[in-house]
């Protein structure tokens, strides 16, 4: 992502750090920051890449990862399940996808839409399981997050080959606008 120069104040201040500490950060005088935001000067692009690069960083640092958003409680299904079971549990906790799991190990995944539209009657979870869903490490930022959440339906966070919660659409949304983002 690239920073207009014209930007730079409005993201210093959301990120409420200071020039000084931008400055730093950047490797730039402080005086070049203030005139820069001041519109007084037209910096090199050398200057410029490294104030946006050394903003980009404070950004990242400062986004929830994903051990700040996950659903800890994860509801799976055991590929031996049935498909009526997936169904119940689905409607109980109003969940559209789960998780298929063998031996803590993700194999493969189960959502609404799959089971709609299958063309035959299917009977065990094994028949139903798309392939297995994302799987990131706690430290994720939320940036890599919204990316892959734009084409699977879950996304699961794993330690160590072991699962440790679940990430939706919904766990996203309330991370990026519940205030834990300066962003």
């Amino acid at each position: 992502m690239e920073i207009d120069i014209s930007q730079i104040r409005a993201l210093r201040k959301r990120l409420d750090i200071t020039q000084k500490e931008l400055s730093k950060a950047a490797g730039v005088s402080q005086s070049l920051i203030a005139k820069i935001e001041s519109g007084k000067i037209d910096p090199a692009f050398t200057k410029v890449k490294k104030i946006t690069e050394a903003l980009l960083a404070m950004q990242e640092k400062s986004s929830p990862k994903a051990a700040d958003i996950m659903s800890r409680r994860i509801i799976a299904l055991s590929p031996e399940e049935s498909i009526k079971s997936a169904v119940r549990k689905m409607s109980a906790y109003g969940i559209s996808q789960l998780p298929v799991l063998s031996r803590k190990s993700c194999i493969g995944l189960v959502t609404e839409a799959g089971l709609l539209s299958s063309k035959k009657k299917l009977k065990r979870v094994r028949d139903a399981m798309q392939e297995c869903p994302p799987i990131v490490p706690p430290n994720t930022p939320i940036s890599k997050l919204t990316e892959l959440i734009e084409y699977y339906p879950l996304i699961l966070v794993s330690e160590k080959g072991e699962p440790k919660g679940v990430i939706t659409k919904t766990d996203i949304i309330r991370g990026l606008y519940s205030g834990q983002r300066k962003l």
